[in-house]
């Protein structure tokens, strides 16, 4: 195809061109700008009052609160102190399981313990297996012989089998003076 405009004609028209689309976008820009505004200024607003009213509203609660948050401080300073004083002595756990592991024997193999305190007493639960029942009877004996130990109970569920003997005793502590 020839050509017959002039290169001025052509730069002229690319600059017309050009002109059209930075005022075509800029009209789109400003309209899609104002759009915005209008559907986003009353949420703006509507926040803006509702964040006045909760900042009232929390200036209300601290005067009426401060007379109950220094009594809430006071319980919660009790609550910590509580935890720091001293409480009754309780064996530790560790000792509890240095002593039942003494006792086992050869025969019989521990898997788990178990310890939880209630108020003034504790218990202390052991699991595992024995080889023979005799073996768990003994070790349920020399248990019981411990002067740590309130009270040693083994279930009769324990005696079932004669031998593989799986097991759990539960033992009762009471905390020293």
């Amino acid at each position: 195809m020839i050509n017959l405009l002039p290169d001025s004609a052509k730069e002229a028209a690319r600059a017309e061109y050009r002109r059209r689309l930075a005022v075509s976008s800029l009209v789109l820009f400003l309209t899609a700008s104002f759009f915005v505004f209008l559907f986003l200024a009353p949420s703006y607003l509507l926040a803006y009052v509702k964040l006045a009213s909760l900042e009232e509203r929390r200036a209300l609660f601290r005067k009426s609160i401060e007379e109950a948050t220094a009594v809430k401080e006071l319980a919660l300073l009790e609550a910590e102190l509580s935890v720091l004083r001293p409480k009754e002595a309780a064996p530790p756990v560790a000792a509890l399981i240095e002593a039942v592991v003494k006792d086992k024997g050869p025969s019989v193999r521990l898997r788990q313990f178990s310890y939880e305190r209630r108020g003034k007493t504790a218990k202390f639960d052991v699991s595992g297996s024995a080889a023979t029942r005799a073996s768990l009877i003994a070790f349920v004996d020399r248990l019981k012989k411990r002067e740590e130990f309130e009270d040693v109970f083994s279930p009769v569920s324990n005696l079932v089998r004669d031998k593989d003997v799986e097991f759990t005793v539960q033992i009762s502590l009471t905390p020293r003076p």
